[in-house]
């Protein structure tokens, strides 16, 4: 996404609506990437302890689902969070 940036002497003129959508399409962007690194070190955490625990191959299957399903959750907590940080800039 592209902002319509104009100069105008020291300052810069951004219309209001193509910033709050440059924004919030940021904001997911931002959370997208903190949910994955959050599920991955979750990921890593439990397959160390199955493999310290010799655990059978069902549950290293299972790992694959955690991901699927965590991600929702996940996501949302952390777009919640970063909403309720940035409100004032996002103009919320």
């Amino acid at each position: 996404m592209m902002l319509n940036i104009q100069r105008k002497g020291k300052k810069l003129l951004i219309k209001e609506t193509e910033l709050h959508a440059y924004m919030d399409t940021k904001l997911q962007e931002i959370t997208r990437l903190a949910s994955s690194v959050t599920l991955s070190l979750i990921m890593i955490t439990i397959l160390a302890i199955l493999t310290i625990f010799k655990a059978g191959d069902i549950f290293l299957y299972a790992l694959i689902l955690l991901p699927l399903v965590g991600r929702m959750y996940v996501s949302d907590m952390i777009a919640k969070w970063l909403r309720k940080k940035f409100q004032e800039l996002i103009g919320i």
